[in-house]
């Protein structure tokens, strides 16, 4: 009966250390799984980081090409109003001058 009590005791001395070895290998894992989880956290941050400031340069291009697209716009627009102008002028002068010369010949 006491070698009995004596081998269920040792039994479950060896089950408690079949356990804590268990717990032991679980924290480890646990463990090296939160460090590797944290050792992401950074790359992670600069990964989205990067895709902000990556879509952020491309709406500033974007805005930037509608801006240039509306200034060459109003450009060419004011040069059509100038060269009319300018077309205006030009013929006023030529009949001045026809005018004139008429004038003298006749």
């Amino acid at each position: 009966m006491i070698r009995d009590m004596i081998k269920q005791v040792l039994e479950v001395e060896q089950e408690m250390r079949a356990i804590l070895n268990e717990a032991g290998e679980l924290g480890k894992q646990v463990r090296g799984q939160a460090e590797t989880e944290a050792r992401a956290l950074p790359r992670e941050a600069r990964e989205r980081a990067a895709a902000e400031a990556e879509r952020l340069l491309a709406a500033t291009r974007q805005q930037a090409e509608e801006e240039r697209q509306k200034v060459l716009a109003e450009a060419e627009a004011q040069a059509a109003r100038l060269r009319g102008a300018a077309e205006e002028r030009v013929e006023a002068a030529v009949g001045f001058v026809l005018a004139q010369v008429a004038r003298a010949e006749g």
